[in-house]
């Protein structure tokens, strides 16, 4: 169970970065490499003794994250992804597809 909570934690620190650094990648000129570097850099915010698991992590995965956390992302809403949001409030609130379809027929 606690290496199952532990490897949440570090997915949730790599999503988090990674959907900030998407958003900061769509102003600016960042490549995959500069996020990859990056998120390992976010790998620091972790435990100490997870850091090194982390940045494995990171490596390991990152490219294929990178590949297919856009389609994903969008197919998902975030919130309920990670099972971090109550269960009215999930209902309450619009996915981000039905945020985006708002804006798009705008």
């Amino acid at each position: 169970m606690f290496a199952s909570l532990l490897h949440d934690h570090v997915w949730l620190v790599i999503l988090v970065g990674y959907t900030s650094l998407k958003t900061l990648s769509s102003s600016l000129c960042y490549n995959q490499m500069d996020i990859i570097e990056m998120l390992m850099h976010l790998c620091n915010s972790v435990e100490k003794k997870y850091v090194k698991k982390c940045k494995r992590m990171v490596f390991e995965y990152g490219p294929l994250v990178l590949a297919n956390a856009e389609q994903f992302l969008e197919a998902q809403d975030l919130c309920t992804t990670l099972h971090a949001c109550k269960l009215d409030a999930i209902s309450a609130q619009p996915s981000s597809n039905e945020i985006t379809k708002g804006l798009s027929e705008s």
